[in-house]
């Protein structure tokens, strides 16, 4: 039986189609998503290429939409590649189709893997979003290529948006900017108020952790940034990779330094508080600043207004509680004197 079933098995192998003109699409999983995305996209009136999109699949793949209908049934429908382009391509051509991918989750295991895939789809490449949704997509590796073996989808309504966990390459929001829901002021809650939109941080020492749905408030690889408006004399900063604590300077993380013409610190904006200092470069104040920090692995940069101005890499063997794990967010109220605004603040995890 075993030998039969072997048998069998080479014979499904060996009858998998193959291009090599293709051959770049299949050598890895970012290569094979991008490459689905990319042969189903175009705007209106481009031909796609059909041949690269089928060179994706193996033999007996599915493409598996579900639906519900106007009676409340749900169903799903099950195409083969040549079946979807025969039923959707001449649409997609004549109406302009562009499908991005905005999140993923990958599980593997030897041969196989399970990728959810969050997707948006729009008629131009810079149009709006007329759809969002996962495709759960199953992927082959026989040793010398990726095939793709499903892609099983369901789209995005009112009762059933993406959740967060599925959503690690879009820009989310933080601040709502009506009201400090998801997040929590330690020592000082008066610290930290609502102003025509932005957070205004005026008070005794405090700090504003974010305790959100976003990410579970628990960040590892990311990309941050806000619009911060300091006035004369002000101190501030963002700490990341932080916990909350019920009182003090926060101890795990770094600290982002806010501080353009605070006089009792030389550390100015842009500073990796501590580690990697900015004391030359300074910015107005009553300005709103593009702050932006992004940590990859080891790596941090701090961007302000779309300048370098601190980058760092931690060493493998660093102890303590200064260091990159992982965690959320915190904005420091540094004393009463200090007034510091916040908004438009966003994360996109990594």
């Amino acid at each position: 039986m075993k030998k039969v079933l072997s048998i069998f098995l080479m014979g499904i192998l060996f009858s998998f189609p193959a291009n090599a003109q293709y051959e770049s699409d299949t050598e890895s999983i970012d290569s094979i998503i991008k490459a689905l995305y990319e042969s189903i996209s175009g705007d209106a009136g481009v031909e796609r290429d059909w041949d690269r999109f089928k060179n994706l699949f193996v033999e007996g793949a599915l493409l598996t939409p579900t639906f519900k209908n106007q009676q409340g049934q749900i169903g799903l429908v099950q195409w083969s590649p040549e079946e979807y382009i025969e039923r959707a391509g001449a649409s997609l051509e004549r109406d302009g189709f562009h499908e991005d991918e905005i999140g993923r989750e990958v599980d593997s295991y030897r041969y196989i893997t399970q990728v959810f895939s969050s997707y948006q789809s729009k008629r131009t490449k810079d149009g709006e979003v007329f759809s969002r949704g996962i495709n759960s997509i199953q992927l082959f590796n026989d040793g010398s290529r990726w095939w793709v073996v499903s892609v099983f989808w369901s789209s995005e309504n009112q009762e059933y948006p993406i959740p967060s966990q599925y959503l690690k390459h879009e820009w989310m929001a933080l601040f709502n900017g009506e009201n400090l829901d998801g997040w929590v002021a330690n020592e000082n809650e008066g610290t930290f108020t609502v102003e025509n939109g932005t957070i205004k941080v005026y008070g005794n020492r405090s700090h504003l952790f974010y305790n959100g749905n976003v990410g579970n408030a628990n960040f590892t690889d990311f990309e941050f940034k806000a619009k911060v408006m300091t006035m004369n004399n002000s101190n501030s900063g963002i700490y990341f990779h932080t916990k909350f604590q019920e009182s003090g300077w926060p101890i795990h993380g770094y600290e982002a330094q806010v501080n353009n013409t605070y006089n009792n610190d030389p550390r100015r904006s842009g500073s990796l508080y501590g580690i990697d200092d900015n004391e030359e470069i300074t910015f107005p104040d009553e300005e709103w600043m593009d702050y932006y920090i992004k940590v990859e692995g080891k790596h941090i940069v701090i961007k302000i207004n779309g300048d370098t101005i601190s980058e760092f890499t931690e060493d493998d063997d660093v102890e303590g509680f200064r260091r990159l794990s992982s965690g959320t967010f915190a904005l420091q109220g540094h004393d009463s004197n200090s007034i510091v605004y916040y908004k438009d603040i966003f994360v996109r995890e990594l």
